[in-house]
């Protein structure tokens, strides 16, 4: 499967879905940091990947239609970027098997 990442998730966890054997991409190498939500959202619906944010304007987003690509929003609390990759990479198989059967916008808690 196809990640991108949004630019306050941990550049750890694109190592670990990598090494799951996945693809990821980080927002912060293909726009630039300031970039609005909706560039990024642009860049998500180009690519076709699955995009994992924290940011609830991703959830305006997709139910506006603006982003075309599935959603993954985390809402975990703040913690370091080994906690965050430590409570999230568990969960993959289900995330996935959701994506799978066409779920487009699911959490992490």
């Amino acid at each position: 499967m196809r990640f991108l990442l949004d630019s306050h998730l941990p550049p750890a966890l694109a190592v670990a879905l990598r090494n799951l054997g996945h693809e990821c991409d980080e927002a912060r190498k293909l726009v630039a940091p300031d970039a609005a939500d909706t560039e990024i959202a642009a860049v998500a619906n180009q690519l076709g990947t699955v995009v994992l944010s924290k940011d609830a304007d991703f959830v305006d987003l997709k139910l506006r239609k603006v982003l075309q690509t599935p959603l993954i929003r985390i809402r975990l609390p703040n913690m370091s970027a080994k906690d965050t990759v430590a409570a999230i990479i568990p969960q993959l198989p289900r995330l996935i098997m959701a994506l799978e059967a066409g779920e487009t916008l699911l959490e992490v808690r």
